[in-house]
């Protein structure tokens, strides 16, 4: 089982989200699991395993989101959204074609829910 396996590397200090991410991956395969939050199998992987080299903010944002996560109070749409529309409207392309998605950047990233920037993906 995939949760004993993230046990055994992550000791008695392992995260909820990890918990999480590994309970996700017992019921069901970990490349469905790894789709689901836009990363790979290998990226997942590693990550149960406590040994992925990249920024493990990054990925953990993406479990809290798209595993923990239901939905969320988007302060942009001023309603409750999917987590995963959430993601989406982070995601986009910036643009000025109206006032909301020219303060898309400004307001998603004063958001609880704002995946981490990248000084602090990186720890610097």
């Amino acid at each position: 089982m995939t949760t004993e396996v993230a046990r055994a590397h992550w000791g008695a200090d392992m995260p909820d989200w990890i918990a999480a991410l590994a309970a996700a991956c017992d019921k069901r395969p970990q490349k469905e699991v790894a789709a689901a939050i836009n990363y790979s199998n290998a990226v997942v992987h590693a990550v149960l395993r406590r040994n992925y080299p990249g920024a493990m903010a990054k990925v953990e944002a993406r479990v809290r989101l798209l595993l923990i996560t239901t939905s969320v109070t988007c302060p942009l749409y001023g309603m409750e959204i999917p987590a995963r529309r959430c993601l989406e409207t982070q995601d986009a392309p910036p643009s000025t074609a109206s006032l909301m998605a020219a303060n898309r950047a400004r307001i998603c990233g004063a958001c609880p829910s704002a995946k981490p920037k990248k000084e602090d993906a990186h720890g610097l």
